[in-house]
């Protein structure tokens, strides 16, 4: 009888512990596939982060290119204004 006892009993310690590695396992494919959701997400991000920085360095170019032209003119009434002064103050 008292084998019998303790035949159940480790039958039942091993039920839940096999229960437990289970849960256990099911827990640790949950994080992971967590984990793994994450960093979807996080590389998703950064592409999204990457195409608005080109979209941005595209209409800063485009802004540079429209303001070349202009920057050429100032520079030259900038290099001009002195001898401007010089023939004024001359006369």
């Amino acid at each position: 009888m008292n084998h019998l006892l303790k035949k159940e009993c480790e039958e039942e310690k091993n039920q839940k512990q096999q229960q437990q590695q289970q849960e256990q396992q099911q827990q640790q494919e949950q994080q992971q596939e967590l984990v793994q959701q994450q960093q979807v997400h996080q590389q998703q991000q950064q592409e999204l982060v990457q195409q608005e920085l080109v979209q941005q360095q595209q209409v800063l170019q485009q802004q540079l290119l429209l303001l070349l032209p202009h920057l050429h003119l100032l520079l030259l009434l900038l290099l001009l204004a002195p001898l401007l002064l010089l023939l004024l103050l001359d006369q």
